[in-house]
């Protein structure tokens, strides 16, 4: 159980998995460009990718987790 005001050890591994999650939309952005499939000038199209990769992980993660 997760200890109020404190950094254990459920907090941390919570403090890095979120870490994990919103760092996709930059690594999904710098895969993209590394692979030259998208122009990161397009404000919008980057937007949407930064936006959108953390969501779908998260989303597949909620999914997957269960009792």
């Amino acid at each position: 159980m997760q200890k109020k005001y404190s950094l254990d050890v459920i907090t941390q591994n919570k403090i890095v998995k979120g870490a994990f999650i919103a760092s996709t939309g930059a690594f999904m952005l710098a895969l993209l460009d590394y692979l030259g499939t998208v122009q990161i000038d397009n404000p919008l199209i980057t937007s949407l990718i930064v936006f959108l990769t953390p969501t779908l992980v998260n989303a597949i993660k909620e999914w997957m987790a269960g009792n």
